[in-house]
């Protein structure tokens, strides 16, 4: 199948999953917590050029702070609407990317809908604010895979790479993928598979990111006891057995018992998605520390195990999709069942109902007076929001 085709069916189902999987957020849409708190706030009092480089959290937002300005172009109050459909559209295109970046049409647009179909309370989907961790996901396809014939499709993974870069860490978790592409590119200049561009522009932003990190080490990031307390913090996590928790758990160590077993020409595309993910969930574990009242069960979704979670089903679609070792036949079908459990968990796991910052309605009434005096907004969790006149 062409490219063109794969990436179109590919954002055909990334976004209609999403709309089905997510609808009940689609009935009232709004503004969710930084929506506002951070990124419209920033751009309605000092504009692009002075809030685009401004970090939050200690490190940039380049896409919410995009999604911002462009808001601008249209009446306040759109702005809510503006901001959940561009969330939309970039998670639809971010899964379009992913189905045409990998060699197997089948095994493109399994990643595609699980991009939107794993395990989830809902807080990653249809809003700027945590589009980083839907960005995020497709760096790992982008560094893993042989670089792209299309050129359309590799002008389309540069985009990607600086936008998810410069949006959250995840360039710098990266690191393993980017080290190693440009390693073969180095050691094997004539190789053309090797995604060197992407690889130099993951590396580029995740310095930019990096540097930003160190300048703002206090900016929220809290000294939580390092790695000893991170891996506390997952044991305690583990401990918590609720029915959805204790049937991924054994998903994932089916899932890494069948990475074992694999030892296929495509096993190094499987351990990059494994490597991703632990360092994301190794990361969100220190920053956390060890209180775990702040911690969802793994099965609920939080946002720190949105990845892990991806790229575990990511490594089950390549054993599904490119069974070329002899024990494809014990492989493939436990990869179905690591599959099936995860599908069953996400479907059975209500979205949490989300109480807007703004939602569209109300926030429309409130439009009129924004600019002329000033309006307190209450959001949660218990923030309250000044926003002054011009």
């Amino acid at each position: 199948m062409a490219k063109g085709w794969v990436q179109l069916f590919g954002g055909l189902a990334t976004g209609l999953i999403l709309l089905l999987h997510a609808r009940i957020y689609v009935q009232d849409p709004g503004f969710w917590a930084e929506d506002l708190k951070v990124f419209w706030r920033d751009q309605y009092a000092h504009g692009l050029a002075a809030s685009l480089f401004s970090p939050y959290s200690g490190y940039l937002h380049a896409v919410p702070r995009l999604i911002a300005w462009g808001a601008w172009v249209f009446p306040i109050g759109l702005h809510p609407l503006v901001y959940f459909w561009s969330a939309f559209a970039l998670t639809a295109w971010t899964g379009s990317l992913i189905a045409a970046s990998v060699g197997s049409a089948f095994a493109g647009l399994a990643m595609a809908a699980a991009l939107v179909a794993v395990p989830d309370i809902g807080e990653v989907w249809l809003t700027p604010t945590n589009l980083q961790w839907v960005l995020g996901c497709a760096l790992p396809v982008v560094l893993l895979m042989p670089r792209s014939p299309a050129l359309f499709v590799r002008i389309q993974q540069a985009v990607l790479v600086v936008l998810a870069g410069l949006t959250g860490p995840f360039a710098i978790v990266a690191a393993p993928l980017w080290l190693a592409a440009l390693w073969r590119a180095w050691r094997t200049p004539d190789d053309s598979g090797v995604p060197t561009l992407s690889a130099a522009l993951a590396a580029l932003t995740a310095a930019v990111q990096g540097a930003v990190l160190l300048a703002n080490a206090g900016d929220g990031l809290g000294d939580r006891g390092g790695l000893p307390q991170a891996v506390a913090a997952v044991m305690q996590l583990l401990r918590a057995q609720p029915v959805g928790l204790a049937l991924l758990t054994a998903a994932i160590c089916c899932g890494l018992l069948v990475l074992a077993l694999a030892p296929a020409r495509d096993r190094g595309i499987r351990l990059g998605f494994i490597v991703f993910g632990g360092i994301a969930l190794i990361s969100a574990a220190t920053k956390l520390g060890v209180d775990t009242a702040s911690i969802r069960p793994l099965s609920a979704g939080d946002r720190y195990f949105y990845v892990p979670t991806v790229m575990l089903s990511f490594a089950m679609i390549t054993l599904v999709s490119w069974p070329s070792s002899r024990i494809a036949w014990v492989t493939a079908p436990a990869a179905l069942v690591v599959l099936a459990v995860m599908v069953g968990v996400a479907v059975t796991t209500p979205l949490t109902a989300r109480l807007p910052a703004a939602s569209t309605g109300v926030w429309r009434e409130m439009s009129a007076e924004i600019g002329k005096r000033t309006v307190s907004i209450t959001i949660p969790p218990q923030w309250t929001i000044e926003i002054p006149p011009k």
